[in-house]
């Protein structure tokens, strides 16, 4: 209910104190409300700038707790029963028919609010003017019983949101586990992003869905994908017998009914059996063909009573005694995060683009997260990202062009190719390749690429830029002229160009000084003293 960037910011405007007025920004933060002024009414009557407006003096007590705004369909019913003397059946069908806007229906009812106004002593011109006002708000009007209960819910979700962030968060991953596995991804980033680490699964502390572990959230058995319910409900049963030693262990205790090669092989590249075997998951992986041979060696043997109760515990020991497995080195970082994503569909113990960021901030001009922000004419835009999957259509004309989806460690976005453009550079890239995407936005909020660098092209073709950010309450102070004169310095000219970004509470603008590179080096070197109030975006 609360989540978006938008009413976010509304509620900061409002500096709520009071649960009414969560009731109230829920049924406001509508189109209508948002347009009409009654939400700049609300705050500014809520903070003192402005002084209530009552239709009618016999209206405050029906209006007061919403500054004078007809904010609720209760509020009309009990403004026509005030003031025209209407039953609550009655004000409820005037209430209808002002939503539903029927002429006939309204000249009727205007004709029946008059009478009854002029009963209470209210001229006919008043009464109309009244009249009018209520009919104008009452098309926005919202329900209040329903926004009372969206706001108890997003209240005790808040609390506890506060109070048991920990639990509330992996409550909330787990309320996506059915979602696709990309969609889940996204929301375990947010979950991240908040600053609550979300690991691995364990084998000996994860539950089915995600769950809190002290301050941090252990990935669910269940989201591993082949791994299903049953299977979890064994695992659990019969950890709680004893925690599990090793993957030997684990294998030798489980219900082989319940289990085949691919969820072991799903769990141990999700990370399951790290905390038992040193996190070297290739090692894992190539024990479980010898562990499950020497298992169904076992259970044949016991079938075909070969080990029973006439039998030694020499040979005993010998059919359950653990093989030996050879050593073998653990995977690169990049095989571990391609695997986790397989079977969980996202990178669980970091992203690939980590290892790329710091040296491609310095060729970039935002993020993917930024985009939305971006719609500079002048400027391509410029950003890097692990390219996750390619794809090429033909268009209506029969053209082959190509689509590619890019991510970095926040967000993914897809981006076009153009046929010419596409015919010149397929096949040169693969996804899991950390590249640079130059190129502009359409008018459907597209990426529409230009240019591809790939990472070791990047020193040679990338366009360097200095991104440094800079607070809207601070623009004033901040001296233009000696920007621009160093800029155009020759002991400071060099490749760079500077990007600004101004930060206006939830907004975003960029500013580019273009024509004007700079040497990074020596701007940056200058930028603490000579201009405090910009703030470095990146790492030089």
């Amino acid at each position: 209910q609360l989540e978006s960037d938008g009413i976010g910011a509304m509620l900061r405007q409002l500096r709520i104190d009071r649960f009414e007025d969560l009731v109230a920004a829920l049924a406001m933060y509508r189109p209508g409300p948002l347009d009409s002024g009654m939400v700049d009414q609300y705050i500014d009557c809520k903070h003192g700038r402005a002084k209530p407006v009552y239709p009618h003096p016999l209206l405050e007590g029906t209006l007061k707790e919403t500054y004078g705004v007809i904010l609720y369909q209760e509020q009309v019913m009990q403004c026509a029963s005030v003031l025209a003397g209407y039953s609550l059946g009655e004000a409820d069908i005037l209430r209808r028919a002002m939503g539903k806007k029927k002429v006939e229906v309204m000249q009727e009812q205007r004709a029946k609010f008059l009478a009854g106004a002029e009963k209470k002593g209210i001229n006919p011109e008043t009464a109309g003017a009244i009249f009018d006002n209520i009919e104008k708000f009452a098309g926005y009007g919202f329900n209040k019983s329903h926004s009372a209960a969206y706001a108890l819910i997003s209240y005790d979700t808040a609390y506890l949101k506060a109070n048991y962030r920990t639990e509330f968060m992996a409550a909330y991953l787990s309320s996506q586990m059915k979602a696709k596995k990309e969609v889940l991804g996204h929301y375990v980033l947010e979950v991240r992003q908040s600053g609550i680490d979300v690991f691995a699964p364990d084998i000996n502390q994860s539950m089915e869905n995600f769950t809190a572990v002290g301050n941090v959230i252990r990935f669910g058995l269940g989201a591993v994908s082949r791994v299903g319910h049953n299977t979890v409900e064994m695992i659990i049963s019969e950890r709680s017998k004893g925690k599990f030693k090793s993957l030997w262990d684990f294998m030798k205790r489980v219900d082989m009914s319940l289990m085949n090669k691919t969820v072991f092989e799903n769990l141990i590249k999700a990370g399951a059996f790290d905390g038992l075997h040193e996190n070297n998951r290739a090692w894992l992986l190539s024990a479980l063909p010898i562990y499950l041979d020497a298992i169904q060696k076992t259970n044949k043997a016991k079938k075909s009573s070969q080990i029973g109760i006439f039998t030694d515990d020499t040979e005993d020991e010998a059919v359950n005694s653990q093989p030996d497995v050879p050593e073998v080195p653990d995977f690169q970082e990049r095989q571990r995060l391609e695997y986790e994503k397989e079977v969980t569909g996202l990178y669980i113990s970091g992203h690939p683009y980590e290892s790329h960021q710091e040296k491609f901030s310095l060729y970039t001009n935002c993020t993917i997260s930024d985009l939305a922000d971006w719609k500079s004419e002048e400027v391509n835009l410029c950003f890097g990202g692990i390219i996750s999957s390619i794809q090429e259509k033909t268009t209506k004309k029969g053209n082959i062009m190509g689509n590619i989806q890019v991510e970095d460690s926040e967000r993914s976005i897809d981006v076009v190719i153009f046929s010419k453009m596409w015919q010149n550079i397929k096949g040169t890239f693969l996804p899991g390749d950390a590249c640079l995407i130059e190129g502009r936005m359409d008018d459907r909020g597209q990426v529409i690429m230009e240019r591809l660098i790939l990472s070791d092209e990047i020193e040679q073709k990338g366009q360097r830029y200095i991104n440094v950010s800079l607070n809207e309450a601070d623009i004033n102070k901040l001296d233009t002229r000696r920007l621009a004169t160093i800029a155009q310095s020759r002991d400071y000219k060099g490749n760079a160009k500077i990007i600004i970004e101004v930060i206006g509470g939830t907004k975003r603008s960029y500013m580019c000084l273009n024509g004007f590179p700079v040497s990074p080096d020596k701007f940056i070197e200058i930028m603490p003293k000579e201009f405090p109030e910009l703030i470095l975006k990146q790492v030089s």
